[in-house]
Order: C-alpha cells, then sequence, then structure tokens
C-alpha cells in the first residue's frame, strides 16, 4: 500500500500524454519547445499541487535510513573529484510518461550543470540543503548572438542565467520548467536529498531528450545574465549510481512498478 499523497500525485501524473517515439509521426526537433502533445495547463496545476503536498514519510523512509548517503563510498577521497562524492539515484517510478525519483547527495557533492532539453520538471527537497542554479536556453530567440570565444564549439548554447535559490525543506521550491531548463545542484554544508519528478522522461527512442552536461563559457554574473555554454565530458570526474541498497525504497520501487508502470 502506498499513502493517499503519493496515490494522487501518480493517478495525476498518469494522465500526462505519452511522447511520440521514433515512427509515430511525431517528429521532434532539437531546439524547439515541447514539439510533442502538451498537458493542459489545468492538468500542470494539478500536478504540481499534489507534488508539493508529498512528504519524505511517504516514500517509508524515516530517520534511521537518514541520511540517505551515509554508508556510500566513504572510503574515497572527494578532493579526487572536482563534484565531490557519488550521487544515489532512487527511482520509485520509470514509465513511459515520467520519471519519479529520489537523489541523494553526500556533503559536498555536486550535480554538474545539466539540460533538461523539452521537459518539464518539478523539484522538492526531501532533507537538508541544496543550491541550485539554474540558466534558460535561449538559443532560438538569440541565435544570431555571437559566442565570446573563437574556441566555443557548435554545440555551445546561449543562455539567461536566471540566478541561485537555496531549497531547504521548510522552503522547499518546485521547479516548473516549460522551456528548456538547465540547473546545478550542490550541497555544500549538508547531506541532501530531492524527489523529482520529469515528464517527459529521459531517453525515449528517437528523440534529443538526452542529458548533456556543461561549463560556462561567458557570464554566468548577476550583472552579466547572458551565458555561453559548452557542453563537457564528465565521465571521469562525476558519478550517479543506480541504488537499491534501501529496502523501504526498494519495495516501494517495486510495488509502483507492478501497479503504474504501464
Amino acid at each position: 500500500m502506498i499513502s493517499s499523497r503519493l496515490r494522487n500525485l501518480l493517478d495525476i501524473a498518469k494522465r500526462l500524454p505519452i511522447p511520440p517515439r521514433a515512427g509515430d509521426g511525431g517528429l521532434q526537433t532539437q531546439h524547439a519547445p515541447w514539439p510533442l502533445p502538451q498537458p493542459s495547463q489545468q492538468l500542470v496545476d494539478e500536478l504540481k499541487s499534489a507534488f508539493e503536498q508529498v512528504m519524505i514519510s511517504d516514500l517509508s523512509i524515516t530517520e534511521k535510513h537518514l541520511p540517505l548517503t551515509r554508508n556510500k563510498l566513504a572510503h574515497l577521497n572527494p578532493a579526487k573529484s572536482p563534484y565531490g562524492l557519488p550521487i544515489s539515484y532512487y527511482p520509485l517510478l520509470e514509465c513511459s510518461r515520467f520519471t519519479l525519483a529520489v537523489f541523494a547527495m553526500p556533503r559536498g557533492s555536486i550535480i554538474p550543470l545539466h539540460s533538461h532539453p523539452e521537459m518539464l520538471v518539478l523539484s522538492k527537497m526531501l532533507y537538508g540543503s541544496i543550491n541550485v542554479d539554474s540558466y534558460e536556453r535561449l538559443d532560438d530567440h538569440l541565435s544570431d548572438i555571437p559566442t565570446s570565444t573563437s574556441s566555443t564549439s557548435k554545440q555551445s548554447i546561449i543562455t539567461n542565467f536566471k540566478g541561485r535559490i537555496t531549497m531547504t525543506p521548510e522552503n522547499t521550491t518546485s521547479l516548473l520548467s516549460p522551456r528548456s531548463v538547465l540547473h546545478r545542484f550542490s550541497s555544500p554544508e549538508m547531506p541532501s536529498a530531492v524527489l523529482e519528478l520529469l515528464f517527459p522522461p529521459y531517453g525515449q527512442p528517437g528523440s534529443s531528450r538526452y542529458c548533456t552536461y556543461y561549463k560556462e563559457v561567458s557570464g554566468g554574473l548577476p550583472d552579466q545574465p547572458i551565458t555561453t555554454l559548452s557542453p563537457i565530458n564528465v565521465d571521469d570526474d562525476f558519478s550517479c549510481f543506480y541504488e537499491q541498497d534501501i529496502q523501504p525504497l526498494q519495495d516501494l520501487h517495486q510495488y509502483l512498478t507492478q501497479q503504474y508502470s504501464s
């Protein structure tokens, strides 16, 4: 059984449209926002409201399980990576319409600046505190703006730096991103965990919805919000492990997959 709040969220999320796959006649371009059936504003509002009501207790997590990263690779030296210790990814439900998952961050860890192309993203703090730097992609409107350095590749993108916010359970913020929004998470002071709902999910065949990591080439300051970002390879420095070691989360994942994955 699951809580009424979590059940309500999933019942609403199951009404999200299924994104088209390759060969379905729904050809998706790389940069156009929402080249797929849009949820109605009423559905988005219902989803956001239900998501904000979900609590850590709805995931069957108690104090004895926290922090979720306490037994993870404690012997590693975080100084070896500019992003600190690895992130733990706990899937709750991965289906054709959306992904619901927990990202647990050790103290001092960073999730590098990354993309959510053509996706709606809801984020909610479960415990701890994280800083969120957000960028809105502007290529479609500012494609004639030249990059500031000749070394910037054709894959570089133009963005608007939206600023930094600090998310805590008391100041939990759902980040709704109907355009292509990029963000970076950092947990400098304490272990943290964030619940995220992604619609559509990453990696649908025939789409451009794959996670790309970036670094700032220019801008990224309050007085210089127009920022050029260049793609980077973080394979040698950043790790996000698929975890199944917290029994309540594993049990919940199995139950939700059986009940809601169709």
